[in-house]
């Protein structure tokens, strides 16, 4: 079966990249010709590849001032498209916007929205009519997989334009028991709650795919995209309890880490995980690839508050304690993961079956 995804695949993002992988591969693995729409909307591409050429003495001025941060979004861009050609099956077409997706997706048995939170309606995907698979063949098979929007309640406006968007749909997953109540609120129907497709591949997967970066042993990992004060603060906590130094990953330098990895590729921000002791973020992924590796962790709340995708992943595990400021001292209070293993275990089969079943009825 001829089968395209799409999702947020070029976002210069761990999660965002490494969950578009693996429903990719999971596809591929039960047999589909199974690829990854290369969609790039203005609004999601990254930063310029290219010194602007021309620009008015105010905004040189502000450019000069920006230059590292600039140069650094250039090289982690690259890194990320790297990845993304060693090991993502992308079209090789490229899409920048709908209209053609309309025009050259023409060959699909099966097109698939997700995962991530491509229904969020505070960001501009959460607008775009491709994520609803408003394209491709009319006799396409259209299913969304582990799709978030993200927040637990939406507008009035928002209800009434997801209500005709999700017209089109055979079957409908998502990532949150929250989503699945804005589904059915919406179209009178029941969603399924999925995994995010980042635990349909099991650990000996990102084992074969993580890479060592350089970093002793014995360290409380960091990843935080908002320079938050709950990360700071819980991380910090973490490491004194555990007579840990702290790890950072991720495009911002923690000025209270010891090490910072800036330029840290996909395969060894798998690998930085894998090797930590704990693992401190406000990331869904970071949390997820915890989870996967068995490794204590603690989630701290993000202050612009959407924290509804991270306080579900945890409530469904019974992990709610290891939010900062409910978790008990790390050293005394370790995760028992085999309470975990057995309910991740049951959902990763239930979402596989989903899969199955959508494509196939």
């Amino acid at each position: 079966m001829i089968v395209r995804t799409i999702t947020c695949s070029n976002s210069d993002n761990y999660g965002a990249r490494l969950q578009a992988l693996a429903l990719a591969t999971c596809l591929r693995e039960a047999g589909h010709d199974a690829q990854v729409l290369d969609y790039r909307p203005a609004y999601l591409r990254a930063r310029r590849s290219v010194w602007p050429a021309r620009l008015s003495l105010r905004e040189y001025a502000s450019a000069l001032r920006h230059y590292r941060l600039f140069r650094d979004g250039v090289r982690r861009h690259a890194m990320f498209e790297a990845f993304s050609q060693r090991h993502m099956p992308l079209t090789a077409r490229t899409y920048n916007n709908i209209s053609e997706l309309r025009t050259h997706v023409t060959e699909a048995d099966a097109l698939i929205a997700g995962s991530d939170q491509i229904w969020n309606p505070t960001m501009l995907n959460g607008s775009d009519a491709s994520f609803y698979l408003d394209f491709g063949p009319e006799s396409a098979k259209r299913i969304s997989y582990a799709a978030s929007f993200g927040v637990a309640e939406l507008s009035e406006d928002d209800m009434h334009a997801l209500r005709k968007r999700l017209q089109r749909f055979d079957a409908v997953s998502v990532r949150e028991p929250s989503g699945a109540a804005v589904v059915e609120k919406a179209s009178g129907k029941p969603a399924f709650v999925a995994v995010d497709p980042v635990f349909l591949q099991g650990r000996d997967y990102w084992d074969r795919l993580a890479r060592p970066a350089d970093e002793k042993p014995g360290y409380v990992l960091v990843y935080d995209f908002l320079d938050s004060r709950n990360v700071r603060t819980a991380a910090l906590t973490a490491a004194r309890a555990l007579g840990c130094r702290v790890a950072g990953v991720g495009p911002r330098r923690l000025r209270y880490a010891h090490s910072n990895h800036l330029m840290a590729s996909p395969e060894q921000f798998v690998g930085l995980i894998r090797g930590a002791r704990c693992v401190v973020s406000n990331s869904f992924h970071a949390t997820a690839f915890a989870m996967i590796f068995e490794r204590d962790f603690i989630v701290a709340d993000r202050e612009d508050g959407l924290n509804e995708r991270m306080h579900a992943l945890l409530a469904r595990y019974g992990l709610e304690r290891r939010i900062a400021g409910r978790c008990a001292d790390v050293t005394a209070e370790p995760i028992d993961y085999s309470a975990v293993r057995p309910l991740l275990e049951a959902d990763i089969q239930a979402s596989r079956r989903f899969l199955t079943q959508a494509l196939d009825t």
